[in-house]
């Protein structure tokens, strides 16, 4: 019998164009390259407005930036056009959470646990949420469910270390901090937590080193620029203190406690001009910020300036409601001037 050879297509799945334009922007992302990964994830989207992996990628990076609203306004569309995608309802529970909406965070991460009862990224960050909400028990068994299902998952071993700490389970919260960085040694956030850890146990050279070595693995960590001037002051260490403070002001212009802060040490040498030009900037950021205004007001007592002390203090009082020796001593000095 004559065999009869029957044709057939090899049929080969084209990538889409979108789906050309989105890897693009993931090449761009490894590069490091953001400005231009959003760009390419923005044309994507251009392309295909259903394409909901885009919407998962320029979510995440708007809520890097910290534009909370423009991230859930993606990861939505992302939920809209993939509705089984449990990374979607994850990262929507992230910015949910960061908004305060920690209920409808929660009911985010267990639809994403749902879909993948073997996502640790979700019992991590649904644990997070426990523990901003209070509740340690489920956090803990979160955050263990996490490392179970990961065991080199190192941000469940800091955030285990974190909640540890507000127990105060020191050492436990020291073991896991020690576990994080084992598992990653760029791990900067690690590093500033254990470092915080070691400076509430006493270990103030221990703190330094370690804030020190997240400031070297991020040197825009404004954070950990502001941990070690507080345990530089605890040194005694003023000038190193100052020049943390000072660093901490050029990563985040917007850090007012850096400039209050950095005020009462300029305050306490004498310079008093110094002290009221950073009392002033912590107050422009921040018109309730009721330190500063106290502290801008002994300023301007000590530098003779009454009147502008007496409206500072007055304006300390209203914002200041409880009963303490600092509101006692303000009221104090609004009576003294009113006198003069």
């Amino acid at each position: 019998m004559k065999k009869v050879l029957v044709p057939f297509l090899l049929v080969i799945a084209a990538c889409s164009p979108a789906q050309d334009i989105y890897e693009t922007g993931l090449e761009l992302l490894e590069q490091g390259d953001i400005q231009a990964a959003w760009a390419a994830f923005d044309e994507a989207l251009a392309e295909d407005p259903e394409f909901a992996p885009a919407y998962l990628e320029r979510g995440q990076l708007a809520l890097d930036a910290g534009d909370e609203s423009a991230a859930l306004a993606d990861f939505e569309k992302a939920i809209q056009f993939d509705s089984d995608n449990p990374g979607a309802y994850a990262n929507r529970g992230v910015v949910l959470a960061e908004m305060g909406e920690f209920e409808s965070a929660i009911a985010d991460f267990e639809r994403a646990l749902e879909l993948d009862p073997q996502y640790a990224r979700a019992y991590n960050n649904r644990g997070n949420t426990y523990r901003r909400m209070q509740r340690y028990e489920d956090a803990m068994a979160d955050f263990k469910q996490a490392i179970d299902l990961d065991p080199e998952y190192a941000r469940a071993y800091n955030n285990l270390g974190n909640l540890y700490q507000e127990t105060n389970e020191m050492f436990l919260a020291l073991e896991n901090f020690n576990r994080a960085i084992e598992l990653d040694d760029e791990y900067s956030l690690a590093y500033n937590n254990r470092a915080i850890l070691y400076s509430a146990l006493g270990d103030l050279e221990a703190a330094i080193a370690d804030f020190s070595q997240a400031i070297e693995l991020d040197p825009g960590y404004a954070d950990a620029y502001y941990n070690r001037a507080l345990t530089q002051e605890r040194l005694g260490n003023i000038r190193f203190a100052i020049e943390d403070y000072t660093a901490t002001i050029e990563a985040d212009p917007e850090y007012i406690h850096a400039y209050n802060n950095r005020g009462v040490i300029s305050a306490t040498v004498g310079k008093l001009e110094g002290a009221i030009a950073d009392y002033s900037a912590a107050i422009s950021i921040d018109p309730e910020f009721a330190g500063a205004y106290l502290n801008r007001a002994l300023a301007y007592e000590d530098n003779g300036m009454p009147d502008l002390a007496l409206a500072d203090y007055q304006r300390f009082i209203e914002l200041y409601p409880i009963q303490d020796p600092l509101r006692f001593m303000a009221e104090s000095r609004i009576s003294f001037l009113e006198q003069e």
